[in-house]
């Protein structure tokens, strides 16, 4: 369900339109007869005329975040934020950005991961589609997890434009639900490959239920040992 936001703004002829899921309904006013109409969530604070936020749904997995910006329509189109630093150090995520990695790919059912770097270089990731359609998946193998071994997906797609917060300590990988799909992620480590690493995609340990048959996968990732191969002595 979406979140409209109306904001009768009649003094200065403009009308603007926010979306996003819903809850509730509540109504903000501001100087100059400039009124939100809005439904907000009750786990999130509700969009203010200087500032659009974003929402961010906790999965099964503690510290793995689906992520929707709030979107501002208006007669060019939409404005949104998608990356605010503080938005994550509130929640206590990861905020620490230096890389952002492009990977496109020619066909569905395109499989990439499932990946992942040691120590000291582990990383978090924030996954989005900008093109096309993916089955996002992270796998929790943070030793000490009560959801040990367990994973989660979701599908991102360029027009629902959710994003997936992969935390350290987890693997990532993806399945193209469509042709000439691309994706877009910020990572908090440079890639360090003395420190990659990854568990296979197919493993039973894990049974990841994948939507579609796999027409694309690498040699190395289809490869990736089992389970009890894949990670140190004393993390298993």
């Amino acid at each position: 369900m979406r979140r409209t936001v109306l904001i009768d703004c009649s003094p200065f002829g403009k009308h603007v339109r926010f979306e996003s899921a819903v809850s509730r309904v509540e109504t903000l006013t501001f100087g100059r007869g400039v009124t939100f109409e809005t439904l907000s969530t009750q786990t999130e604070t509700a969009a203010t005329f200087s500032r659009v936020s974003m929402i961010f749904q906790e999965t099964k997995l503690k510290g793995v975040f689906v992520i929707e910006p709030e979107i501002i329509v208006e007669e060019r189109g939409f404005f949104a934020t998608s990356w605010t630093a503080d938005e994550f150090e509130r929640r206590n995520l990861n905020s620490r950005l230096v890389q952002c990695n492009i990977s496109f790919n020619k066909k569905h059912g395109t499989v990439r991961g499932m990946h992942f770097q040691r120590e000291p270089h582990q990383e978090a990731k924030l996954v989005r589609c900008t093109r096309g359609a993916m089955f996002d998946v992270a796998i929790d193998l943070r030793p000490d997890s009560p959801n040990r071994y367990q994973w989660v997906g979701v599908e991102l797609t360029s027009e629902n434009r959710r994003m997936l917060y992969v935390p350290e300590g987890f693997a990532h990988g993806y399945q193209t639900l469509a042709d000439e799909t691309e994706s877009f992620y910020q990572v908090s480590e440079y890639y360090h490959p003395e420190s990659a690493g990854g568990v296979r995609w197919s493993d039973p340990a894990f049974d990841i239920r994948w939507p579609l048959p796999v027409t694309v996968i690498t040699e190395r990732d289809a490869n990736y040992p089992l389970l009890d191969l894949a990670l140190p002595m004393g993390t298993r």
